[in-house]
């Protein structure tokens, strides 16, 4: 069976090295407990986020040799075979899915079948901080040692204007699109840019504007009267029937509203009110009006 050389993240040494301070496991139960290869993981990684500055250089290893139980000597894992195996095969197919969720999303940036590697390499970077990289790489049918390399490769920006693109675009938390790169690009930097070249600078580098939702006003649910006057314009008596409408009268200032109340009997207005609102209140304040 091939050996998988995994690659371990600083986080993950801290809270292997934090376990090994604050619980009563020793070293090799802590090392059976996260699956490591072998106790010295926890020495080594001690030392290294020392020297890195992650761990105070002061902080000792616990005692824990006086006191402690025999439970505590070793880590019981008390999964089944069948719980690992399906654990994994869920942790697989969790992957598989992130990572096809994630080469989707960069398709629309892909123009030649030459940068199809390209994109892997960018779906995974998305989300590496989810799934172990060893698996992902292994998805996408790449090495690791490929995928490292190309993290380290800094972004294409050989002219002085690509860099300012790529550079305008993380100052503004990816929110920046290329009609915002272009105007800072005029206004801060005195650059005369196409719009079209920025488009084609972010399109190299995958890299794209978050987009925010647009708020969506709810509506308000309509109520439908019965139509009690059923177009029977005819009165006989004055205040047996009206009738209302409202009238746009346009003014150097703004638009303003007429509302208006006619009885039907003689054909005469007996309410009126005039507002720059046209609101439910225009109408209420008219109804209020008649006598």
């Amino acid at each position: 069976m091939k050996k998988i050389n995994r690659k371990y993240t600083d986080e993950f040494k801290l809270m292997v090295v934090n376990d090994y301070y604050n619980s009563p496991l020793g070293v090799r139960a802590i090392a059976q407990k996260y699956n490591l290869p072998s106790k010295n993981y926890i020495n080594n990684w001690e030392r290294q986020l020392k020297k890195k500055g992650i761990l105070p250089p002061d902080v000792t290893k616990p005692n824990k040799a006086a006191g402690r139980s025999k439970e505590s000597i070793a880590y019981k894992d008390t999964r089944t075979p069948r719980e690992k195996h399906y654990e994994a095969k869920i942790q697989i197919l969790e992957a598989k899915i992130a990572y096809l969720e994630s080469l989707e999303s960069l398709k629309p940036f892909l123009k030649k079948k030459s940068k199809i590697r390209e994109l892997k390499y960018k779906a995974i970077m998305n989300i590496e901080l989810e799934h172990p990289i060893w698996l992902l790489c292994e998805i996408a049918g790449v090495s690791r040692a490929s995928y490292y390399k190309y993290k380290k490769k800094p972004l294409k920006g050989n002219t002085k204007i690509d860099k300012l693109v790529i550079d305008i675009y993380n100052k503004s938390n990816k929110r920046f699109g290329y009609r915002s790169i272009k105007s800072t690009l005029n206004n801060e930097y005195n650059f005369i840019v196409n719009h079209k070249k920025i488009q084609r600078i972010m399109k190299e580098n995958s890299i794209q504007s978050i987009v925010r939702k647009k708020y969506k006003k709810p509506k308000e649910q309509s109520i439908i009267k019965e139509n009690i006057l059923n177009r029977d314009f005819n009165s006989t008596k004055p205040g047996e029937k009206f009738i209302t409408d409202i009238t746009y009268i346009p003014t150097q200032r703004k638009m303003t509203y007429l509302c208006t109340i006619i009885d039907l009997f003689n054909n005469e207005p007996v309410a009126w009110t005039v507002s720059e609102c046209q609101d439910k209140n225009l109408s209420i304040d008219t109804i209020k009006k008649i006598n």
